[in-house]
């Protein structure tokens, strides 16, 4: 057979001749798993690669942050105050309404928009009680109307839904409708017509107390010495 051909040995070596301690030389394919050394592998722990990954995270906010830190200084914005005109002033009323201007060379009505009606009111360090109308439009709070409460206004109702007043603006009378609902028309009517009837106690209690007297005594005036 093969072995009988090749000197009774076989081409890969037999288990004696790979085992024995005797001189016998190498013999191919023998013992492999003696002679190959698999490389070392270091193994990573998962407790050091999530905190290098931690790490690293940490790095890219910080670098970010820095990054926005510029940005966010550029962004910032003084506050500035904004005064409306009726700080000191007490409110008695605010409400929603639609406010009409009567135009006089038309004759018609001109639909000035919807926004918020207040009745303010304020007391001189005379103690002497003023009130005002202040209309500001809903979309830019524009003031569309601004009147004194005087002793002669028109303050009647047109409908169940609708005041009719007049309006003292730049020395000139206005005529002017408030559309609101029912409830809040009778409620405007009622605080207007009180605060009617105070500016009326006001006009004749300063008619009855007259101009005020200047009580300071007159300078006297040097007369020419005659020669």
């Amino acid at each position: 057979g093969i072995n009988a051909e090749y000197g009774g040995s076989g081409i890969f070596g037999s288990s004696s001749s790979s085992t024995s301690g005797g001189g016998g030389g190498f013999v191919f394919g023998s013992n492999l798993s003696d002679r190959v050394v698999a490389p070392a592998v270091k193994e990573v722990d998962a407790t050091e690669k999530k905190e290098g990954d931690n790490e690293g995270e940490k790095s890219d906010k910080k670098e970010e942050g820095s990054a926005e830190t510029p940005k966010k200084e550029e962004e910032k914005i003084s506050l500035v105050e904004v005064t409306s005109g009726e700080e000191g002033e007490k409110r008695i009323i605010q409400t929603s309404c639609k406010l009409y201007q009567f135009c006089p060379s038309a004759k018609t009505w001109v639909d000035r928009g919807g926004g918020y009606l207040r009745l303010n009111e304020k007391q001189d360090e005379a103690g002497v009680v003023s009130s005002r109308l202040v209309f500001r439009s809903k979309a830019v709070m524009k003031v569309m109307l601004n009147t004194k409460i005087f002793a002669d206004m028109i303050i009647n109702r047109a409908n169940l839904t609708t005041l009719r007043i007049s309006a003292l603006e730049d020395t000139k009378i206005g005529t002017y409708l408030l559309k609101s609902t029912r409830n809040e028309c009778d409620r405007l009517h009622t605080a207007l017509l009180k605060r009617r009837e105070i500016e009326k106690k006001n006009q004749e209690t300063a008619a009855v107390a007259g101009p005020k007297v200047d009580s300071t005594p007159a300078t006297p005036v040097e007369q020419p010495v005659k020669s």
